[in-house]
């Protein structure tokens, strides 16, 4: 593939990854570059300028969003600039994964806390206090349990929000990092 500069049907993609606070609320993300302008040889700048441009996360924009801007990337004099697309993807977050609208945690507990009557504190995305969850069943690391409407809002109904599914690892009560409560 050449390296040199085409037809106007050249398209620049671009990732733009997205941080599940910005997929829960929405965000007005401002993405600066620098725009050049090629002389015809296609290889030697004749101009560089900064352009700003902003996009519009609605709640619950799903991986594989496209924002589309026309004639906003590089040119060659005398010719139409390239359109440029950003497509959107989940950042990693350190608690959760994205599943759709539902997010998974995975709680690190010690086997005291297994037993029915236990706490737990589990996080949640936002602005939101950790829920503070009473275990009320035998815990493996086989149990799965979903807490409804504390996931991502659905794209179509922004009132609507999947599920935290939160799944457990048991570990070493001496080699655990977190904060329990019998």
């Amino acid at each position: 593939m050449s390296s040199k500069l085409s037809a106007k049907s050249a398209i620049t993609f671009q990732h733009l990854p997205l941080d599940l606070e910005s997929i829960l609320f929405g965000a007005t993300l401002q993405k600066v570059f620098i725009q050049k302008t090629f002389a015809e040889n296609e290889l030697t700048i004749l101009q560089e300028k900064e352009v700003t441009l902003s996009i519009n996360v609605l709640p619950g924009t799903e991986g594989g969003t496209t924002y589309y801007f026309s004639e906003a990337g590089n040119c060659v004099t005398g010719k139409t600039p390239h359109d440029i697309v950003f497509v959107a993807n989940d950042a990693p977050h350190r608690f959760f994964k994205r599943h759709g609208v539902d997010l998974e945690y995975t709680a690190e507990i010690v086997s005291a806390q297994t037993a029915p009557g236990s706490s737990l504190e589990i996080p949640t995305l936002g602005d939101e206090k950790p829920l503070v969850m009473v275990i009320n069943q035998l815990i493996t690391s086989e149990t799965v349990i979903k807490l409804q409407g504390y996931g991502l809002p659905y794209q179509q109904n922004n009132n609507k929000r999947g599920n935290l599914i939160v799944k457990f690892k048991i570990v070493d009560q001496m080699n655990s990092p977190g904060k329990f409560s019998l």
